[in-house]
């Protein structure tokens, strides 16, 4: 079977499910009988939802969503959606947690230990903003644009280079120039002309953006930070640059070429770069969790817990502690829409069952 048509028979099934919800009959599913492998595998994810539905944990959730998403991979991408919903109680639709088997010490608190702030909110809650070259700051909601913004302060606003600073608990999306797209994450900030001029386009980033780069050869599209420039002609990529250890670049699609003063890499899709010892260290990855937080995911795979909450508070603007340092390495399956309120997020994460989460003001709590 051609990956086309399997994409339109994958379409065919998930539209019966996105439909029906958790209703999906045996006839329905037998609509799919021209693919049996297709069939067998929309039957693992349905016994995967009644078990989620009924807070049994599946023995096999982690062999049954591997095996749909290696053979569906392409199509699933676009449909995770239908996925997050389908796997989630009724009361939930939106949101989903599997977790593999747990080898820490029970939830309640370990006897003298002290609580660990591993990530820190705003205690004041701040607006996206653009700074002007001339230092003039203007807040912005998410719906603005940066030509609405413009325009509302000057409609003649001459050339000029830009800040955009997204604060914690928000994200932007932003229209460069060039017909570029820039999806910037919480906690990020990016600097652009309002013109791209010479021979190359040129951005600077500190924090974490996701890439969609309008093509033209003539004239390469350039993002620096303090570890490296990412250099590419049209294709759609991730950077994190903070500073620290993790800092990495990740490829969707195309070709990049990262570099710094001493040493570049040139990366094929799904792949990642990150530096260590002074030099550039290129590994397979997956790219879901990165373009599924460009379709309004939160999506992690097999990562450590306190990772998944510190991206929760980031995405929130809350602050993180741990009542319980033996859960920080946990490993966990967390998918959450990114849109979705933070009661709705704690409510799923409490369905693990051997955590337990809450809210104090702007603090959330693991135990």
């Amino acid at each position: 079977m051609t990956d086309n048509n399997r994409d339109i028979l994958l379409d065919e099934a998930l539209d019966i499910c996105e439909q029906q919800g958790r209703h999906v009959t045996q006839q329905q599913l037998e609509r799919l009988d021209r693919d049996g492998e297709l069939l067998e595998a929309c039957r693992d994810l349905m016994a995967l939802h009644r078990g989620v539905a009924e807070e049994v944990a599946p023995v096999d959730v982690d062999r049954q969503w591997e095996r749909f998403s290696q053979r569906y991979r392409p199509a699933a991408t676009r449909h995770i959606g239908w996925y997050v919903a389908l796997a989630a109680a009724a009361a939930v639709l939106a949101l989903l947690v599997v977790t593999r088997p747990w080898h820490s010490a029970p939830k309640d608190t370990l006897v003298g230990e002290a609580p660990l702030i591993v990530y820190r909110g705003d205690s004041v809650k701040q607006p996206v903003t653009v700074i002007r070259q001339n230092g003039v700051t203007v807040s912005a909601t998410p719906q603005q644009s940066v030509d609405d913004i413009l325009s509302d302060i000057d409609e003649h606003a001459v050339e000029e280079v830009l800040t955009v600073s997204v604060p914690k608990g928000e994200t932007y999306s932003l229209d460069l120039p060039d017909g570029s797209r820039v999806l910037l994450y919480a906690d990020s900030r990016v600097v652009f002309p309002t013109r791209f001029q010479g021979a190359e386009r040129q951005v600077r980033l500190t924090g974490e953006a996701y890439f969609i780069v309008a093509r033209d050869p003539q004239h390469p599209f350039i993002v620096k930070t303090p570890f490296a420039d990412t250099q590419v002609l049209g294709t759609e990529f991730y950077v994190r640059a903070y500073g620290e250890d993790d800092d990495l670049v990740a490829l969707v699609s195309g070709s990049v070429c990262v570099s710094n003063d001493r040493h570049s890499v040139v990366m094929k899709p799904n792949e990642q770069a990150v530096m260590h010892a002074d030099q550039f260290v290129v590994s397979t990855i997956d790219t879901m969790p990165f373009t599924a937080w460009r379709d309004g995911y939160l999506y992690f795979d097999d990562v450590e817990l306190e990772d998944v909450m510190k991206a929760i508070g980031k995405n929130y603007n809350l602050s993180v502690e741990f009542r319980n340092s033996r859960l920080l390495s946990d490993r966990v399956h967390f998918v959450a829409a990114r849109n979705e309120g933070i009661g709705e997020v704690i409510k799923t994460v409490n369905r693990m069952g051997r955590i337990h989460v809450w809210q104090e003001g702007s603090t959330l709590v693991v135990e």
